[in-house]
């Protein structure tokens, strides 16, 4: 293939991977019901009183703008499979069998991994860390209750936050399992 082949093939596989991941945006942006209520389920299953209970925003475009946020995370982490194999099948053509071998185990498991540990932050770890804060709220004699009322932006950004860090830190054996091959370990 000549070098300008390579370049339209580059900008194809870039433009579906985009593509798709705008499609997914689309979809959770007009779904976005759905995505927020399973984000915000860890907290609803620790308050005492779910009666009562809300979230609050601060400024006039803030919820706007958060579920714009999630909605391109949420897009993100549904993409970043078609990201991967569009990088495979990309660079499959210049590499020998047994490095494609190595290459499409590597890749395969670093979506597993980022995934479980995704999974991980979801179920085990956020209602940990939820409960942790929620055990500050307090009702002292005499004085001003303690209460929550978490503002939606916060929570949104504190939660993907911690999906994020969660799936990247189930990164870590393909990163010491590469750095020893290469020597550096």
């Amino acid at each position: 293939m000549k070098y300008l082949e390579y370049l339209r093939e580059l900008r194809n596989r870039l433009l579906f991977s985009f593509s798709f991941m705008f499609l997914c945006f689309l979809f959770f942006f007009l779904n976005i019901s759905l995505v927020i209520e399973t984000l915000t389920h860890p907290l609803y299953e620790l308050l005492n009183n779910k009666d009562n209970n809300r979230m609050i925003f601060t400024g006039l475009p803030e919820v706007f703008v958060s579920n714009l946020k999630v909605s391109f995370f949420v897009a993100f982490l549904f993409s970043l499979p078609i990201f991967i194999i569009q990088i495979i099948l990309f660079t499959s053509p210049a590499l020998y069998k047994k490095e494609k071998k190595v290459f499409v185990l590597v890749s395969i498991m670093s979506i597993i991994f980022f995934f479980l540990g995704i999974l991980f932050a979801y179920f085990f770890l956020i209602p940990m860390i939820w409960s942790f804060f929620i055990s500050y709220e307090s009702f002292v004699d005499g004085s001003l209750p303690i209460q929550l009322e978490s503002r939606y932006s916060e929570y949104m950004k504190l939660t993907m936050f911690l999906l994020l860090a969660s799936g990247l830190s189930f990164e870590f054996p393909i990163i010491i399992i590469f750095l020893t091959k290469l020597g550096i370990f």
